[in-house]
């Protein structure tokens, strides 16, 4: 199942995906494609109450993800965790 890449709030503060690339097969050299399909994505806003728990839960569902696709039947999945910080001015 590939997901609607549209639907995806990119504005979270984490985001964690599991995705495939496309490859193409030129003169018997397989070449990765821009395309990526997403398979999972979960995204959340930060906890400022349990920062700390909250990134450990994250931390936690990206090993499960890692060890979900372990062995993908449909290719290399790649697991990427993108968090976003702001600085503050002190």
């Amino acid at each position: 199942m590939k997901i609607d890449t549209a639907k995806i709030k990119l504005d979270a503060d984490y985001i964690l995906q599991a995705y495939t690339r496309e490859y193409k097969n030129i003169n018997n050299v397989y070449r990765q494609t821009g395309k990526k399909d997403i398979i999972a994505c979960f995204t959340t806003f930060k906890c400022y109450e349990e920062p700390a728990e909250q990134l450990q839960g994250i931390l936690n569902l990206r090993d499960a993800l890692l060890r979900a696709y372990e062995f993908y039947p449909d290719g290399e999945v790649v697991v990427e965790l993108i968090i976003k910080d702001e600085m503050v001015n002190v």
